[in-house]
């Protein structure tokens, strides 16, 4: 319960000491333990941007997480850019995988997205194949309303 109410740099500074456990912890994710470790600092990191309302849509992360070598889930096809939004958003995804097949994060991302389609998704490293991306595709329908504009196109 204690968890329940930690900050998430809390709860990456703890498992960065942890003595004992942390393979296990990293192997329930289907990472190698360095791997989640960075993947929890870089999210922080992340989190801390936007908590800032800091400007995150073309921003060069200085936090650069690992990319895994031999995950359990499928992950990206291709390397991505590691000081860019899109790696972020693509771990938290995965790990998300791990916790709940059916989160509806994807969803989200992409509502977000059609939402502001000035937005330059190459500038927050997201390649141009990435909605076809294992890691991108849910089974879950967006019943979000669309706007009128896109009703009548």
């Amino acid at each position: 319960m204690t968890l329940e109410i930690t900050s998430f740099g809390t709860v990456s500074i703890l498992y960065e000491n942890l003595k004992i456990g942390r393979r296990d912890i990293a192997n329930s994710f289907g990472l190698d333990e360095n791997t989640f470790a960075s993947w929890l600092h870089a999210i922080v990191y992340l989190r801390n941007i936007c908590a800032h309302h800091s400007r995150l849509w073309n921003r060069v992360l200085s936090i650069r997480p690992r990319i895994p070598t031999s995950p359990r889930q499928k992950w990206l096809s291709s390397t991505p850019q590691t000081n860019k939004v899109f790696i972020c958003l693509s771990m938290i995804s995965y790990l998300l995988n791990q916790i709940n097949p059916h989160h509806r994060f994807k969803v989200k991302v992409k509502r977000l997205l059609r939402k502001y389609p000035n937005v330059d998704t190459a500038a927050m490293g997201f390649p141009s194949n990435w909605q076809s991306e294992v890691l991108w595709k849910t089974n879950l329908i967006d019943f979000s309303p669309k706007p009128i504009r896109e009703i009548f196109k």
